[in-house]
């Protein structure tokens, strides 16, 4: 019996070869199984790593806005205390002018009548000395309370302004830490999502040559098990 040729450049065909199809359906059931576990994967890795950049994210604006809450109502505390301090440092000077100004006046009298009891035999000239005395106690305490008051006064709006400018800065300081985080924040989100979809597209082609690959080893076996056969 005469046996014909094989030409070995042909590729067999798998599909009409005898128990093909047998073999066919469980490379079918085994690359769809591989390729259904391997987007799994995928889906679950992906899942995780935008979850988790998500939480990552609400927990830096959380932590970005309580900062900014306690900064601010530090702030506002520092303010109402500088105002209240300078009001109570103005109302005590004006209280000082007043009460010196006022003994001011009644050491005069005192004064005045102090010399008139004295010696009533110069009376008119004492009177005269005594008017000038007083008018010249009266003018130096009037001095006095008057730089009193100015240096209180010029004081409390040199630390009134220091502190407005403490202020201003501590709040543009916290401004462009908050902006600088919130940047940092959007580029970690960024850099996080493109990493995972990286690793998504890599792990859906290493699958796919993976599923590839198995499926060409099977052909060769197959290939090479009917070039036993024959």
């Amino acid at each position: 019996m005469k046996q014909t040729k094989r030409n070995p450049t042909r590729r067999p065909n798998i599909l009409a070869s005898p128990g093909a199809t047998f073999l066919n359906h469980e490379t079918k059931d085994k690359s769809v199984t591989l390729a259904v576990v391997k987007e799994v994967d995928v889906v679950a890795l992906v899942v995780v790593i935008v979850v988790g950049a998500v939480v990552v994210l609400i927990a830096l604006i959380v932590v970005v806005v309580v900062v900014v809450v306690v900064v601010v109502v530090v702030v506002v505390v520092v303010v109402v205390v500088v105002v209240v301090v300078v009001i109570a440092i103005i109302i005590v000077a004006l209280a000082t002018a007043a009460a010196s100004a006022t003994a001011a006046a009644q050491e005069g009298e005192n004064e005045e009548e102090n010399i008139l009891l004295k010696d009533c035999i110069e009376q008119i000239n004492l009177i005269f000395k005594a008017k000038d005395k007083s008018v010249t106690l009266a003018v130096v305490k009037e001095v006095d309370v008057v730089a009193l008051v100015v240096v209180i006064v010029v004081g409390a709006v040199v630390v009134l302004i220091a502190l407005i400018v403490v202020v201003v800065v501590v709040v543009v300081v916290v401004v462009v830490v908050v902006v600088v985080v919130v940047v940092v924040v959007v580029v970690i989100a960024i850099i996080i999502v493109a990493l995972a979809t990286a690793a998504a597209s890599a792990t859906a082609t290493a699958a796919a040559q993976e599923k590839e690959n198995e499926e060409e080893i099977i052909l060769l076996k197959f290939d090479m098990h009917l070039q036993e056969t024959v």
